[in-house]
């Protein structure tokens, strides 16, 4: 898989397959709410929710809080 990401950074498979194994770390991961917290946030920072219309829709969920506090108070 890090061949694929380091070969074609800007495709749009690769970038599907990373943000998925991101958005899993969150869940599988994550020791504290805290911890997965502060990866969500990362997301949005590093500018996911402008690579195309589908991933600003994910990233919009995660950035609702009631639905985060919810996803994450297993955590």
């Amino acid at each position: 898989m890090d061949e694929i990401i380091l070969s074609c950074k800007e495709d749009l498979l690769t970038n599907t397959l990373v943000l998925k194994d991101r958005i899993r770390d969150i869940f599988e991961n994550s020791s504290s709410q805290d911890e997965a917290y502060k990866k969500k946030n990362k997301l949005y920072f590093e500018g996911w929710h402008k690579k195309n219309h589908h991933f600003k829709k994910i990233i919009k969920l995660f950035m609702n809080v009631p639905t985060c506090e919810y996803m994450f108070t297993y955590l």
